[in-house]
């Protein structure tokens, strides 16, 4: 009789996760999927030996959001314009570090570098800042490459660079890469430290995420991935090929003196982006809070953006919290969109 309710239990356990990944499944839509022309559209997980890379596609040309991990780890994401031209690309270390991001891709039309005596001016630029692995800036500067060339390569030029020690001040160019060298060769491993006042300070390893601390205030970074490896998540639904990856990215985002800053990216457990958060800043306006009688400052704002699993904007608008906008405290704020997949404006409402 106990032997015939463990085994009913174990079926009804059974169908139930069949059913979530069902409903999850819908709710992703087709991964590595062909439109009618052949080419790729929407979602795609490619992977070989080493590299695993997410991304998307409309009539075959990658746009939005891309990730790569490296056997397993996360290597870089990229937000993608159009035609493989890249907004931002963002590189990390083996440990999860932020190694260097390079950002302002464009065409160079004005800015010239001397090269054999004359003024010259190569055909694009974009912006590159170097991090120590405390997450202070190292070094930044302009870079500038000709056609078929790459920005960090031997040939390409730089333009206003900065160097700083590891407390912020500007240093000659040589002093920056002993400290760096240095600290690369002799402190490769070391996280999660603590400063004189027994503050966190650097870089530091918590549960499933990776941060910065400043004097024990978040302040850098922050990587925060899925609980559990997704190795039983298919990449392909037709071959039913599985994940490699051990860590899955789930947010990403930045503190500036414990406060949230820039944007935020949020991922679902296979890597398609669901939800951003930007233009952060405090809110003054008073409202009622819905399980209480007493009155309380909402005292932050931001701007969120939800997404359909092709990455199409789902809807938008603002939202207020106190603690957390992921709280069940956070609500809607005045004007907010819904849109069709197809982008088309559904509906407009307006929220107090």
């Amino acid at each position: 009789m106990k032997r015939n309710k463990q085994y009913i239990k174990s079926i009804i356990l059974f169908l139930l996760s069949i059913s979530l990944c069902t409903t999850k499944a819908q709710e992703w839509g087709q991964i590595n999927r062909l439109n009618e022309q052949g080419q790729k559209e929407g979602f795609w997980i490619s992977s070989d030996d080493y590299i695993t890379t997410e991304q998307y596609y409309h009539h075959g040309v990658t746009y939005g959001i891309a990730k790569s991990y490296c056997k397993g780890k996360l290597n870089y994401i990229s937000n993608l314009s159009n035609n493989e031209e890249s907004n931002s690309e963002i590189y990390f270390d083996s440990y999860g570090r932020v190694e260097r991001i390079m950002k302002n891709f464009d065409t160079n039309n004005c800015t010239a570098v001397k090269y054999n005596g004359k003024d010259y001016i190569p055909d694009y630029k974009c912006y590159c800042i170097f991090y120590y692995l405390n997450g202070r800036i190292a070094y930044e500067s302009w870079l500038l490459w000709d056609e078929g060339d790459h920005p960090l390569s031997d040939t390409s030029f730089e333009y206003k660079p900065k160097n700083y020690d590891k407390n912020g001040n500007i240093v000659p160019a040589n002093e920056q890469s002993k400290i760096e060298i240095h600290e690369r060769q002799t402190k490769w491993k070391v996280y999660n430290e603590v400063n004189y006042n027994g503050r966190k300070e650097g870089f530091w390893k918590e549960k499933n995420t990776n941060l910065y601390y400043h004097n024990g205030v978040k302040h850098g970074f922050y990587t925060e991935f899925t609980e559990t490896p997704p190795s039983s998540l298919p990449i392909n639904g037709a071959e039913g090929e599985k994940s490699r990856i051990t860590q899955k990215l789930a947010v990403f985002g930045e503190y500036t003196h414990g406060e949230m800053s820039g944007t935020w990216y949020f991922f679902n457990p296979i890597g398609q982006l669901t939800k951003t958060y930007k233009h952060f800043s405090r809110e003054t306006n008073l409202i009622n809070k819905p399980m209480s009688k007493d009155n309380f400052r909402q005292t932050h704002r931001c701007y969120c953006t939800e997404f359909y699993s092709d990455a199409t904007v789902k809807e938008e608008g603002w939202i207020i919290w106190t603690d957390d906008p992921r709280s069940e405290f956070a609500r809607k704020k005045g004007e907010w969109k819904t849109y069709s997949p197809e982008g088309k404006l559904i509906k407009t409402e307006f929220f107090n």
